[in-house]
């Protein structure tokens, strides 16, 4: 049986998710000029919030699918969803990178640092 007042509810639900993920995403292009960040608090920041909006696709998209009963909002559904997962894995793969290289950095300044010590005591 199908009740328009669940459909509409559903067909929203969806596209307001679907919506929210590429036009995050393209916000985040205008605005920033990578979706991925171009420093380690812009990346950290990045991934936190796609895969938040990640998680929320296992509310709304189950949600939307069974209240429109339609297969092409779950099918738009599924490629937002899972364009907001590989967008939150790479951006946690470019924060590991820029937290790598942040340590790095501190681990040569400790050890010219120690080096600097060493010399002046000889």
């Amino acid at each position: 049986m199908y009740d328009t007042a669940a459909a509409v509810v559903g067909y929203f639900s969806g596209l307001v998710y679907a919506f929210m993920v590429f036009l995050g995403i393209w916000d985040v292009q205008r605005k920033k000029g990578s979706i991925l960040g171009e420093s380690l608090k812009d990346s950290e920041e990045m991934y936190k919030s796609s895969l938040t909006i990640w998680a929320l696709g296992f509310l709304f998209n189950p949600l939307a699918y069974y209240l429109s009963e339609s297969p092409y909002l779950a099918i738009i559904d599924g490629f937002a969803a899972f364009t907001a997962l590989v967008i939150g894995i790479l951006a946690y793969r470019r924060y590991r990178f820029f937290k790598t290289q942040q340590l790095l950095q501190e681990a040569i300044a400790k050890g010219v640092e120690i080096g600097m010590k060493k010399a002046k005591e000889t």
